[in-house]
């Protein structure tokens, strides 16, 4: 084990170690570990370095504020909307001509987006559809909305 840490120059790779995407002293540690344990159809098999994890849950709402390191609470206090709705709109595309302006700039605000992009978030092709109207519905009706959160919500739609 003391080898595997010393301050020496690396060895050159064992036979079984052709692969050049792991450091040196990886590929030989690994060698020292499972040398006796690999059998011949083991032996050929290319070793793969780790790779970062990337995470792209998809090209939501909720993806975009995780990828900017927004939580899905962070956002919804941002935007005055409820973690259930948020989710909700997450999973749905709206339909209809417009979405309400006042919904487009909250997220943008929140998420530094310009409105372009926002709406690319809410008009997914994938995801369910939720029309317009009903999206104004969920805007000032929901349950999971504060009756304060409900009433600005009326107020910034204009009813």
């Amino acid at each position: 084990m003391a080898d595997l840490v010393a301050d020496e120059p690396e060895a050159e790779p064992g036979p079984a170690s052709t692969s050049t995407a792991l450091a040196p002293g990886t590929v030989r540690a690994l060698d020292i570990l499972f040398a006796t344990e690999a059998t011949d159809e083991q032996a050929h098999l290319a070793r793969v370095a780790e790779q970062p994890a990337e995470y792209v849950a998809g090209r939501g709402l909720l993806a975009a504020a995780h990828a900017k390191g927004i939580s899905t609470h962070a956002l919804a206090a941002a935007t005055d909307l409820s973690p259930q709705l948020l989710s909700l709109l997450d999973t749905k595309t709206m339909t209809g001509a417009a979405v309400p302006p006042a919904l487009v700039a909250r997220l943008g605000g929140a998420l530094g987006l310009p409105p372009t992009q926002v709406k690319g978030l809410l008009r997914r092709a994938e995801a369910p559809a939720l029309p317009a109207e009903g999206l104004r519905e969920l805007l000032t009706t929901h349950p999971s909305l504060r009756d304060e959160q409900r009433a600005r919500w009326r107020r910034a739609l204009g009813g």
